[in-house]
Order: structure tokens, then C-alpha cells, then sequence
């Protein structure tokens, strides 16, 4: 009876546990979906895609690009 109460809770949280090995940016939103709304099947595929969907690499180059960007319009801002 363990061992299918141990198999279920990490097929439900399997999203999860790819964003974190993936150390994907958006993991937040991964785990809220899959805590809150995994239980149905539909949500529980939209967070999987999301924590498969794009290489970790891409995405977190494209988090420091935009991070930079608002840091450097924030600072131009001023030393108009």
C-alpha cells in the first residue's frame, strides 16, 4: 500500500521535480499548478509541458537578458 502511495505522489509531482533538476527559472509557477492544480489531468499536462517545454538554458538566458534590460532602462532613466 506504501509503495502506490509513494509511486502516485511522485507521478503527481514529477513536473516539479524535472523544473528543480532542470533548475528552471519559473519554477514557482510549475509548482503552484502542479501543488494546487495538478489533480486534474488536464493541469497536471500543462505543467509538465511547461517544465519540459524549453531548454533551462534558453529560458535562463532569456530571464538575465530581460533582467538586465529593466536594470539598464531603470539606471538610463535617471542619467537623463
Amino acid at each position: 500500500m506504501y509503495i502506490i502511495i509513494c509511486v502516485l505522489l511522485t507521478l503527481y509531482f514529477l513536473p516539479l521535480m524535472i523544473a528543480v533538476v532542470r533548475r528552471h527559472p519559473e519554477i514557482s509557477q510549475i509548482a503552484l499548478i502542479n501543488l494546487f492544480l495538478g489533480w486534474s489531468i488536464m493541469f497536471w499536462v500543462v505543467s509538465f509541458r511547461h517544465a519540459v517545454g524549453l531548454d533551462s538554458l534558453e529560458l535562463n538566458e532569456r530571464t538575465e537578458k530581460n533582467n538586465g534590460e529593466k536594470h539598464a532602462n531603470k539606471h538610463q532613466k535617471y542619467w537623463q
